[in-house]
């Protein structure tokens, strides 16, 4: 199932995947992989993700949990 709000995004500022991968150092491919929901960002990306778009990142991947991620790191 596609990422629609990321998709949305990035066609409402009218840039490529490429285009949006390279502001964000990641790889077209990525890019591609998380519009795809193939892949889930880290904490981190997932964040600059939404701050580029001026949102949270619950907002962009509605499975984004930052508590689930600390409580794995502290694991």
């Amino acid at each position: 199932m596609k990422n629609i709000v990321l998709v949305c995004h990035r066609k409402r500022r009218g840039i490529s995947q490429k285009a949006l991968a390279k502001d964000l150092d990641i790889t077209r491919e990525y890019m591609n992989l998380l519009e795809n929901s193939k892949k889930q960002p880290s904490s981190h990306l997932a964040r600059r993700i939404a701050k580029y778009f001026g949102t949270t990142a619950k907002a962009v991947f509605p499975t984004y949990s930052p508590e689930e991620e600390e409580s794995q790191n502290s694991s």
